[in-house]
């Protein structure tokens, strides 16, 4: 991919977070899938010195959906540091005038929506259209 070199860590041992990692099919590789059950950990940064040797190639879809997964795992950490309460100082403090509060969902949706090219509308207006929709026991609804 653009001549970057990006090395994974991948193991045998199977991952139950998806926060942590995954599995990894054969169709997420770029040529011969590896001839056991492997699972790559988003947590487990691998240093390019660390690299013994080159198994597999994932393909670029795959290798976006990592991307996807490493920038998802960051943002609860972001979000953290970003939005922590903080003393309020008089005459210092900014006072939001919408009053926002973010937690760690609404950032997370927020990346999802651009990583999804759709700033507008999309999966996140359909999702909300059909729980509007059930809310108000219609078939339909549309914003």
């Amino acid at each position: 991919m653009n001549g970057d070199v990006r090395f994974l860590f991948i193991t045998t041992a199977p991952v139950n977070d998806p926060a942590l990692g995954y599995a990894l099919e054969a169709a997420d590789y770029a040529g011969p899938p590896l001839p056991f059950p492997s699972f790559l950990r988003l947590d487990k940064p691998l240093h390019e010195n660390l690299a013994r040797n080159s198994l597999a190639q994932l393909s670029d879809v795959s290798f976006a959906a990592v991307l996807r997964r490493l920038i998802a795992a960051e943002i609860p950490r972001f979000t953290a540091l970003q939005y922590a309460p903080r003393p309020f100082e008089p005459g210092v403090s900014p006072i939001p005038a919408a009053g926002k509060v973010l937690d760690a969902a609404e950032p997370q949706l927020m990346v999802e929506a651009a990583l999804d090219g759709w700033l507008t509308t999309r999966r996140f207006n359909d999702a909300f259209e059909d729980r509007l929709a059930r809310f108000l026991a219609s078939s339909v609804s549309s914003t």
